[in-house]
């Protein structure tokens, strides 16, 4: 398929070579494309390195088929041959040789040559000849302006051996002002804007002294000759033409007469004959040194041609890119913009931007508080195993407390996320940070609110017994889900903002992907709700109030940060550094509230009131523990009227409760028994509860107590009607 054959206009023919391609068409074989588009098509087509001889291909390894017919891929060792050139075009400088004859001139090897030999022989003719201009500049606002650009850009490189001058470069800059340059001596906005269609009608009118454009036939009195350069010796000439390759849809005996095809129309012999009969260029070049080749062309001219073939960023689309290019270079020469201005533009267009720990305050600001956190939350993983802190740290087994932190460390792992380059990989961890990191973080929070549920309501007895297998089950969930994410990556979204930079961001690939995340995001939801149910049950418990009450703070701070992560994430904001500063900040509070929290707020909590309530006598705290066996007992301030409940010989299933309160009254209570003292709960053994409003409530029972002045009152519940010891009483004998 050629845009030839094509029923729609030449500027359409791309667009539907790609959607036949894109769709797997086997409606033809061969394709003819301008072969700057060999990196959208090249995927479709057959390596030709499978199927030519080696001796063919090179004959066009060491030509412009190196830079316009293969995809290589450094990474994945990938060098495929997707088509050959199949007609070559290219631009040059056509010099009227009448005038410069006249005028005893010679062809301008220089870009100053060419502005002085214009100015003198436009000032000589103009007294005659008002129609005469010096040269134009095909500055249009189509492909043809880019290719313009792109010539006179070469030619200003340092040496021949230079690549193309990158946008911040010297050359870069120079190269534009010396367009500018010659704009306004010789030139004029209206001449340097003027199309293909004037500058053709202007050489066969030979009504220019000079003109740049693409080789067509030979007009007499125009020599051709290579683009002149800032510096004698460097030139530029873009790459035009097409390319042909191979469909590899089509069936395998379609392919093999095709490359047939192929061989033959890029043989040796096909292509000498073409350019003795034609003059065209071939992408041969051996065929210049051949003596009947050299009798019918300019072989030293032909060899003269520094091509540059029209580089653009990988991660954008030509068409897109080559209309910002040129765009932007016309608001210096034709605008007010300065080049300084327009070359910061360009780099900025053509770069992504991201956050590193050495590009931005911001970055080195956020990266150093990283780190603090991150060594505060390894520091404090040692707290536990203080002696005198131990007792602050039991509300969770020392397992689930393991869980519990690795899913802490999980989340935190989010704030390193948002540094560096955004990729699909990287795209694909978030999810799994933000899933797994929130279930290990909670689910160990799940299993001991239902194991003391299942102390106070038997409905709950069940699911204690269950509750590590209903844990497995729950991240089982999260691994199936996680693995429907796999199966469908992310795409890389370009976001292109002239104010604040380029950027890229996560998008779902189909709506299979976008259906996972929003399960996941319920998923997590979920486990969430399940927490603060319990919780919220829990606080009207006596013995799980005050962690359902730090529970709860944690999981406000955890939802409101979430909420505020979704919103974020679905939001278009162009300026990348906000969007870090906020995406940052919103992933700390999410990742490490419920760790400082239950790791150092409540521990420093529970002690500042224990110490507060020697002083305050209506201060009533329990502290809940799950330990192994355990003998101590926590002492309070012999001068006030406390309780204090021994404790020995307890599981590590048991649920001890340090009740420290104060008497209703003075030390006659203790002598009356408990039938006077005020309604409190105390937890002994396995959730052992007394209600001390009457004796009825413990029939049974003498309570005796032993006073000293030196010691606190030590109350001893033993059993008047049985040998049992109290250890031995399970809740049932209530």
């Amino acid at each position: 398929m050629t845009p030839s054959n094509s029923s729609t206009e030449m500027s359409n023919s791309q667009s539907i070579m790609e959607s036949l391609l894109s769709k797997g068409s086997q409606k033809y074989e061969i394709y003819f494309y301008d072969n700057i588009y060999n990196y959208k098509f090249g995927r479709y087509m057959i390596d030709l390195n499978n199927y030519l001889p080696k001796e063919h291909i090179d004959l066009y390894a060491s030509g412009i088929a190196s830079e316009i017919c293969y995809i290589n891929n450094t990474k994945l060792d990938i060098h495929k041959l997707t088509s050959l050139p199949i007609k070559t075009s290219y631009t040059i400088l056509y010099s009227n040789m009448e005038l410069l004859k006249k005028y005893n001139k010679t062809i301008p090897k220089t870009w100053d040559e060419l502005i002085e030999t214009s100015e003198f022989i436009i000032e000589k003719e103009n007294k005659t000849n008002l129609n005469l201009f010096p040269i134009n500049g095909l500055l249009t606002d189509t492909e043809t302006g880019t290719c313009s650009l792109y010539d006179f850009i070469y030619s200003c490189r340092n040496s021949t051996d230079s690549p193309f001058p990158p946008v911040t470069s010297d050359e870069f800059l120079h190269a534009i002002e010396k367009f500018k340059e010659m704009k306004d001596r010789i030139g004029s906005d209206d001449l340097f804007q003027k199309g293909a269609g004037f500058s053709i009608q202007a050489m066969y009118q030979k009504s220019a002294l000079f003109i740049k454009y693409w080789n067509i036939n030979m007009i007499p009195i125009y020599k051709m000759t290579n683009i002149p350069g800032l510096k004698e010796g460097i030139s530029g000439t873009t790459i035009g033409g097409q390319n042909i390759g191979v469909a590899k849809f089509v069936s395998k005996e379609r392919i093999e007469a095709s490359v047939k095809v192929i061989k033959y129309l890029t043989s040796y012999d096909v292509r000498k004959n073409l350019t003795i009969k034609t003059g065209e260029y071939s992408a041969i070049p051996s065929l210049y040194d051949d003596p009947d080749v050299c009798k019918a062309v300019d072989c030293e001219f032909m060899k003269g041609f520094q091509f540059v073939q029209r580089e653009f960023p990988s991660d954008k689309s030509y068409d897109d890119f080559s209309k910002e290019f040129r765009s932007k270079i016309y608001e210096y020469i034709f605008g007010n913009k300065t080049a300084l201005q327009v070359t910061h533009e360009l780099d900025r267009m053509n770069k992504f931007y991201y956050i590193t720990f050495t590009n931005s305050l911001h970055g080195k600001l956020y990266g150093t508080f990283i780190f603090i956190i991150l060594g505060i939350l390894i520091a404090s993983l040692a707290l536990p195993f203080i002696p005198s802190l131990t007792i602050y740290y039991k509300c969770l087994p020392p397992v689930l407390w393991i869980i519990s932190i690795f899913g802490t460390f999980l989340m935190f792992g989010l704030c390193f996320i948002e540094y560096g380059p955004v990729t699909p990989s990287k795209c694909q961890l978030r999810i799994l940070l933000y899933s797994f990191g929130l279930s290990l973080n909670l689910l160990p929070i799940i299993c001991q609110q239902v194991k003391r549920l299942h102390m106070v309501y038997p409905l709950w007895k069940r699911i204690q017994k269950n509750i590590y297998i209903i844990l497995f089950s729950l991240l089982l969930i999260n691994n199936v889900l996680y693995m429907f994410e796999l199966l469908s990556p992310f795409l890389i979204l370009k976001k292109v903002s002239k104010d604040f930079g380029n950027t890229k961001q996560c998008v779902s690939r189909t709506n299979l992907n976008k259906f996972i995340n929003a399960i996941i995001l319920i998923y997590e939801g979920l486990i969430l709700m399940i927490v603060i149910i319990l919780s919220i049950i829990g606080r009207k418990i006596e013995v799980m109030k005050i962690d359902s009450k730090f529970i709860l703070i944690s999981l406000y701070s955890t939802i409101l940060s979430l909420i505020m992560i979704v919103i974020l994430s679905t939001t278009n904001i162009d300026n990348y550094d906000a969007r870090f500063i906020m995406m940052e900040s919103l992933n700390i509070i999410f990742s490490i509230s419920n760790h400082i929290i239950f790791f150092i707020v409540r521990p420093i909590s529970l002690f500042l009131i224990l110490k507060f309530s020697k002083d305050n006598s209506d201060i009533d705290i329990r502290l809940y523990t799950t330990s192994s066996t355990m003998t101590q007992s926590k002492k309070v301030n012999p001068s006030t009227n406390y309780i204090n409940i021994a404790r020995s010989n307890y599981s590590s299933d048991d649920m001890i409760s340090i009740a420290i309160s104060k008497s209703s009254s003075n030390e006659n209570t203790h002598s009356k028994g408990l039938s006077n003292t005020s309604s409190k709960d105390y937890m002994i053994g396995k959730s052992l509860t007394l209600k001390t409003h009457s004796k009825d409530n413990i029939p049974s029972y003498i309570l005796s107590t032993a006073s000293s002045k030196d010691n606190i009152p030590n109350f001893i519940l033993s059993n008047a009607s049985s040998k049992e010891n109290i250890s031995s009483f399970k809740r049932q004998n209530i």
